[in-house]
């Protein structure tokens, strides 16, 4: 079994920053690298149907528990599940039918109203939820708990993803179309940090794993900065209500 937080002298402490930043910081005892051969990974999905829709390396950390498989684990499986969603997110669709200038004023308000809550849902999820999956000092963390917060912060992005679509296929008047171009832009940003934070956490933790020896003790910070830079659209926004006389 692998060793828990205490044994690998990990430290985790999360932290809340702009919309949504997930922080994960940890001070860790590099210990020996997993040696044992690869399972079966049919047989494996069938024993645990958690782990169905991930990637052999996932459930070979699930299984294998290697130095710090917690965490591999969790990035991996992000990492599984946003590939997944991605793949099958498909382009914006095409609008059956035209929004007023003043409705989609609201549709756009509506949405980043939601942008923040699943913003505030993310927090929740790695600041809490996360932090129990992983374990308390001296116990090993639990695989299906820890793969059940990467599959709803993977709800997460898909949402991400479905409110960028839905701005992008508005058709709208043309006083409004800078205005649903620059949500889509904040959207953007967030479906990026998404793509590439679960292989930048994980480049990190195992570089530090390969280069350290057991004397030594790092500290890692993995933030998930979910920014949302609301000058220009706010302007675009303010612009576009005072050409249509929307107060």
């Amino acid at each position: 079994m692998g060793s828990g937080p205490e044994d690998r002298g990990l430290t985790p402490t999360h932290e809340t920053r702009d919309l949504s930043a997930g922080a994960l910081q940890t001070s860790l005892q590099v210990a020996s690298k997993d040696a044992m051969a690869a399972d079966d990974a049919a047989l494996i999905r069938q024993q645990r149907p958690y782990l169905c829709a991930l990637s052999d390396e996932s459930i070979r950390l699930a299984v294998k528990e290697p130095p710090m498989w917690e965490y591999r684990l969790y990035f991996q499986a992000l990492r599984d599940l946003v590939g997944n969603a991605s793949s099958t997110s498909g382009d914006p669709t095409t609008p059956e039918m035209t929004r007023a200038p003043l409705e989609t004023a609201n549709w756009i308000g509506d949405r980043f109203d939601e942008y923040q809550r699943l913003a505030e849902r993310i927090n929740t999820l790695v600041n809490t939820q996360l932090q129990v999956a992983l374990g308390s000092p001296g116990q090993s963390g639990d695989a299906a708990a820890i793969v059940s917060v990467a599959n709803r912060v993977a709800e997460v992005y898909k949402r991400f993803v479905g409110i960028r679509n839905e701005a992008l296929s508005l058709y709208v008047w043309p006083e409004m179309e800078d205005v649903s171009r620059e949500f889509a832009k904040i959207c953007d940003g967030s479906i990026e940090e998404f793509q590439t934070y679960p292989a930048r956490s994980l480049d990190t933790l195992m570089t530090a794993l390969a280069t350290a020896d057991e004397n030594t003790e790092l500290v890692l910070n993995f933030e998930m900065k979910l920014k949302a830079d609301t000058k220009r659209f706010s302007s675009e926004l303010r612009r576009a209500r005072k050409r249509l006389g929307i107060v």
